[in-house]
């Protein structure tokens, strides 16, 4: 199994000097695509050149890591090692690490050997350590792929772990070359093929910290379960349609759904895929991030002027029919499915709004999702920063602080922060930005668990360029989850009023498991609280002024924010 903990360590700090990708990697290159894909997500370096062929070392692994990880840099630096100064290019990077425990160091006798050569079995480990993509040591050793590795030697995890990512030797596929020196361009390809298993759910917020349960249980508990299983494959007449997986899924899908968590899910691998995707920078469909709430199909958030918005679905409609066909007892996927299609196609889309049944047409269309935009409104004479936040990807937090310097420029009086219809991300890139409206880095949000335990998740300790301005920041019934706990926390530490409706009450986070076989299991784990201990659950963010968008000639929400400046 492949567990992945998102929003460990998500935001990054954008140089002030822009490149247009790099000037030494040719479009022939091997390992070309990957470079440019993580490139054009902001997850390597920008810096003008790449050196794609140049061997990677141990220091520079970090920063690979940190870099694609979108982290903000450690602004104290103190290092630990003999062999590295705190002024060296690289000090801001394994401080990075060490502080956020993606690198131990255990004094100043210590030391790092930051320039030698990273072999492959280190790359690989310490991306995955660092990244939260569990090793399987119980893994299946007969079907294990490289012949110049032991599957039980301690790199066979290892190994194996890289083959489930589809991470293989361009020319000898068959071995693993645990201790070859690995290139820029590699490593590069490593973290495109780890990113490739990056879920991606913006409706779900995911905490750095899990909980483990209680001590395993006596395995009497399963007895019925092993005996009825006996019973189908010793007795069961029609043996010819026994399909294991089958059984298997159904079985793990029925006791997640007694749990009547609707947040809790599990999906099969032909499931998987739109869990895995909500977060792809463009779609091809109609432009609406959908769930299954109290067993119905809801629309969490139609995307910014994505078709699904221009057409007239808002947040909270139920899905009742698809092309004029019930989606009563469909799954999640199925009804992805029937809603997903070709560019300039048109799709019916019947939804239970309230008490009315409305009927929409929808063309559909490649929608490209801009987490960040912004501009300079009037307010009178008073100008004043206008910032819309669509969700919280891993981008999001180095696009805001852009735009944020963009805007200083023209002295705005203050800010108009717009959570509409945001259905929230990762929990750390709000953090992040919620850490840039106050100097005095105080508790976030908290987080708690089954056990009873509350931690407190402080701010990131970055400048706060946005401290002392005067912020609103609009909601509605799509602001949901990660953005949520942005307008929860800015309201309640007295940093910024908020307006219009009430939000869509998602104070849960889960964590998604990722296993061999496909199958994909998200799971509530925590309930996120104000930093005072209040939840949201249910209820929502309850805006300081409550504004009705009800005619569709003017923005009355962003009216009666612009008054107030």
């Amino acid at each position: 199994m492949k567990k992945l903990i998102i929003a460990s360590i998500l935001s990054f700090i954008v140089p002030l000097q822009a490149f247009a990708f790099y000037s030494d990697v040719p479009s022939d290159h091997q390992y070309y695509e990957e470079i440019k894909s993580l490139y054009d997500q902001g997850l390597l370096p920008e810096e003008d050149s790449f050196k794609p062929d140049a061997f990677l070392t141990k220091g520079e692994t970090y920063k690979f890591i940190v870099k694609y990880n979108n982290t903000p840099l450690s602004k104290k630096i103190d290092l630990p090692y003999a062999d590295l100064s705190n002024n060296d290019p690289l000090a801001a990077y394994i401080q990075t690490a060490i502080d956020h425990q993606a690198l131990k160091a255990f004094g100043k006798s210590n030391e790092l050997g930051p320039n030698f050569n990273a072999k492959k079995q280190f790359v690989l480990q310490t991306m995955f350590n660092s990244l939260g993509i569990g090793v399987n040591y119980f893994f299946d050793q007969t079907a294990f792929p490289f012949e110049d590795t032991s599957a039980k030697s301690f790199l066979g995890p290892i190994a194996q772990r890289a083959a489930d990512l589809g991470i293989f030797e361009a020319e000898t596929p068959t071995k693993f070359k645990a201790f070859k020196n690995v290139t820029h361009a590699e490593a590069a390809y490593y973290l495109y093929q780890i990113h490739q298993y990056d879920p991606a759910d913006p409706s779900t917020i995911i905490v750095e910290k899990t909980v483990k349960g209680s001590p395993t249980k006596e395995r009497d508990d399963l007895k019925t379960f092993l005996d009825a299983w006996d019973s189908i494959h010793n007795n069961y007449l029609y043996q010819d349609q026994i399909d294991d997986k089958e059984l298997e899924f159904g079985a793990i899908k029925g006791f997640v759904n007694r749990l009547n968590d609707s947040y809790t899910i599990f999906e099969e691998p032909s499931e998987a895929t739109t869990l895995l995707n909500t977060l792809t920078s463009q779609v091809e469909g109609i432009g609406i991030l959908i769930d299954t709430i109290d067993g119905r199909i809801t629309i969490i958030s139609p995307i910014k002027e994505g078709p699904a918005e221009k057409a007239g679905l808002q947040a909270g409609d139920v899905i009742i029919r698809v092309d004029d066909e019930s989606v009563n007892g469909k799954t999640l996927e199925e009804v992805a499915q029937k809603i997903r299609g070709a560019a300039g196609t048109d799709v019916k889309i019947t939804a239970q709004r309230n008490n009315a049944i409305l009927t929409f047409t929808v063309t559909r269309a490649a929608v490209q999702v801009q987490t960040v935009e912004g501009e300079i409104l009037k307010s009178g004479n008073t100008r004043v920063g206008y910032i819309s936040i669509s969700t919280f990807s891993k981008k999001t937090f180095s696009e805001f602080k852009d735009k944020v310097a963009e805007l200083e420029i023209q002295s705005p009086g203050g800010y108009i922060i717009d959570l509409r219809n945001n259905p929230g991300g990762y929990m750390n890139v709000a953090i992040n930005i919620i850490s840039l409206f106050s100097e005095k880095k105080g508790t976030a949000v908290k987080t708690r668990y089954h056990n009873g335990e509350i931690e407190a998740i402080q701010m990131a300790d970055i400048d706060a360029p946005l401290a002392g301005k005067r912020i609103s920041i609009l909601v509605n019934k799509g602001s949901a989850s990660a953005s949520e706990i942005m307008a929860a926390t800015l309201q309640e530490l007295g940093i910024a009023k908020i307006i219009g409706t009430q939000t869509f009450g998602k104070g849960t986070a889960q964590e998604l498991a990722q296993y061999n076989n496909g199958g994909l299991l998200k799971y509530t784990v925590a309930e996120w609280l104000t930093p005072q201990g209040k939840s949201i659950n249910g209820s929502g963010v309850t805006p300081d002024q409550v504004v009705e968008n009800t005619d569709t000639t003017m923005d009355a929400q962003l009216e009666a924010a612009l008054r107030d400046f």
